[in-house]
């Protein structure tokens, strides 16, 4: 009888250990991989939940009358199944309460490998989920010792900790490592069985768990969790938790770091204009740009949509951080090609803070990173620029004018100012260009550099560039009225208002409202802006060259000179860019691009016209290359309304040696 009790107990034993660790652990195993909890931790949730529901099973168990017949039956001498049997069958089923088949048919129902270990660490039983867990057949696992099954150098160190766990706690529960050609690593816990009392029975039984799924899923969840999908690069938290450990580093040991905040201009504009899923393409293809930047010790990441950042750990002098940025303006300025066959010119802006001179934490190194973005985005953006103290204050004060921009339509804070385009050979004034102010009541005149990137960022600039238009328009009726002789007014487009979809329609509206030729009206498009996307442009130039409206290409021979658009646009006027109009008294090579500039748009049958004259010296080096008309202080500064009729006048009357 006692035997007898002994093999019910074993077999309860095995039922309620395997059932509460298959059932406990289903759910904490779940819950381990959402959470992307650790291996470990794991283990300590399972055991912890199957502990309490063993003891459960096992007090029901206690409780429950059982017949078992008294033979002498073990698990290891099962009979056959009767054949016929029949599970509907009353008497079948008290049957089956009686025969430890029963028992046994549990164990294999039970997803997780069961072993049952003698005192001295050998299989006595497994279910066949053990079997198929090593590969192995389970009559061949019979009698093997475990430490054969186990792939560790430690082994009787191991199983003698197993030992003493199961002596002193009444469980060992970790991870161990089977197999013979492969790892497999399991999630392990061994208990052992005990009599009606607490005494031992020398029995341990062992449920075994592949943890190797679930590791797989918990590197995939923390891969995604800490990377970009798209770009493949580590995400913003991923980035952070580097940046932390850069900084302990360098503050041990002393050295220098540089935070590179690197945001493309415009992006916006790209996905409105074709799509997200080529500015998907645009973001991949600039991340594979970025990556050739980066240097063996450094981390870029992709911490925002069109943002990345670059921690350069390599840094012996802050010059090495401005070649290195002006080494990123370079690799991403090329013209990019994406579906269709499109092709894109993108460029960036970099904000750059030090360590430890502009910042000893994180967050006070990327605010300040940030500062010299914004500086760099103000100051024309495809540039770099270093944080210096006083940034702080002229973002409070950018933050400002972002809100009082909001109103200042409606409160009749903006104006027009006019500057003179004159004819170099005989000091005519042939046209003047219209410049927008701002005149805000706190901080004074402001200059559209001031706030034209505000506006376009936040779509103020429509309705802006419409009453630029139309009080152009006006002033221009005004000025006829009074008998003054002006050829035509120039209006800048920003690109916001170059991709608006009504745009030409605006145009011929406002042109009908104040009944003035269209020709009057000349509309400046930058070279890059017309690069941007040709096709567009090349639509929206001939529904202005419908309209009658005079196009120039300004800024040109300061961006991208592709000279093949030119051929394709209707376009009257070229207008040299100033920067080249600086240094063409001192720089042999800006005089030479001026000069060709000169013969290139006369050969394309275009008037050139050339901005920022200040000097006698660049205006009489002008009249000898033939450039026809100019414009800069050496005629007049841009001025308000009144002031420009009294300068024309007064210009009008000066003869050719001016």
């Amino acid at each position: 009888m006692q035997r007898v009790n002994i093999h019910s107990r074993l077999i309860s034993a095995i039922a309620v250990v395997a059932t509460a660790a298959a059932l406990a652990s289903h759910g904490i195993w779940e819950l381990a991989v959402a959470s992307k909890t650790s291996s470990s931790t794991g283990v300590l949730l399972e055991l912890s939940s199957a502990t309490v529901l063993a003891a459960w099973l096992w007090y029901q168990l206690r409780h429950t009358q059982h017949d078992l017949r008294t033979t002498r039956t073990s698990l290891l001498t099962l009979p056959p199944p009767r054949p016929g049997f029949e599970w509907n069958d009353a008497t079948a089923r008290g049957r089956r309460q009686e025969n430890p088949l029963h028992h046994a048919m549990i164990l294999d129902s039970i997803a997780d490998a069961v072993f049952v270990i003698d005192p001295d660490f050998r299989v006595l039983d497994c279910n066949r989920a053990a079997g198929v867990l090593l590969g192995r057949n389970n009559a061949e696992l019979k009698g093997i010792a475990l430490g054969e099954l186990l792939r560790t150098q430690q082994t009787a160190a191991l199983l003698e900790a197993i030992n003493a766990a199961v002596t002193h706690a009444g469980r060992w529960q970790g991870e161990l490592c089977f197999g013979s050609d492969q790892d497999i690593e399991t999630e392990t816990i061994f208990t052992p069985l005990t009599d009606s009392g607490t005494e031992r029975l020398g029995t341990l039984i062992g449920v075994v768990r592949d943890s190797r799924e679930r590791k797989t899923a918990e590197t995939y969840l923390g891969y995604v969790a800490n990377h970009d999908p798209l770009t493949a690069l580590p995400s913003r938290s991923l980035f952070r938790d580097r940046l932390d450990q850069v900084l302990a580093r360098a503050n041990w040991q002393r050295r220098q770091i540089a935070l590179h905040l690197i945001d493309l201009d415009n992006f916006k504009l790209i996905n409105e204009g074709f799509g997200h899923a080529q500015g998907d393409q645009v973001l991949q293809s600039i991340a594979q740009r970025l990556g050739a930047a980066v240097h063996r010790g450094d981390t870029l990441a992709r911490v925002g949509g069109d943002k990345f950042a670059l921690l350069q750990t390599t840094l012996h002098r802050a010059e090495q951080a401005a070649f290195r940025a002006q080494h990123i303006l370079d690799i991403v300025e090329p013209t990019l090609t994406v579906a269709l066959a499109r092709e894109l010119n993108v460029t960036a802006s970099i904000g750059i803070a030090l360590y430890p001179e502009n910042g000893l934490a994180a967050e006070e190194l990327t605010h300040n990173a940030e500062l010299a973005l914004s500086r760099a985005k103000l100051e024309g953006r495809n540039a770099y620029r270093f944080f210096v103290h006083g940034m702080e204050e002229e973002l409070r004060v950018r933050c400002a004018l972002e809100h009082d921009l909001g109103h200042a339509l409606t409160h009749n804070e903006f104006l027009l100012h006019y500057q003179p385009q004159v004819e170099l050979t005989t000091g005519r004034v042939i046209g003047c260009e219209a410049l927008i102010r701002w005149r805000h009541p706190k901080y004074g005149l402001l200059y559209p550099n001031r706030f034209i990137s505000m506006a376009e960022e936040n779509g103020a600039i429509i309705h802006l560039g419409e009453w630029s238009l139309r009080e152009v328009c006006r002033q221009f009726k005004a000025w006829q009225r009074e008998g003054l002789s002006i050829g035509h007014i120039a209006v800048n487009l920003s690109a916001v208002q170059f991709r608006y979809p009504e745009f030409a329609s605006l145009v011929g509206q406002v042109l009908q409202d104040a009944s003035i030729d269209p020709a009057c009206l000349e509309l400046e498009v930058t070279e890059s802006l017309a690069m941007e996307n040709p096709e567009l442009a090349t639509s929206l130039v001939n529904q202005l060259k419908q309209l009658g409206v005079k196009l120039a290409i300004d800024d040109f021979g300061a961006g991208y000179s592709a000279l093949g658009y030119l051929k394709r646009f209707p376009v009257q006027m070229l207008k040299i860019d100033r920067s080249l109009i600086d240094e063409l008294a001192t720089s042999g090579c800006d005089a030479a691009i001026a000069i060709a500039v000169i013969e290139l748009g006369h050969s394309l049958g275009m008037r050139v016209l050339a901005e920022g004259i200040e000097t006698r010296e660049q205006l009489d080096f002008l009249r000898r290359h033939h450039c026809d008309f100019g414009q800069g202080i050496s005629f007049a500064a841009a001025m308000p309304p009144g002031e420009f009729a009294a300068c024309v006048r007064q210009l009008t009357e000066v003869d050719n040696t001016l």
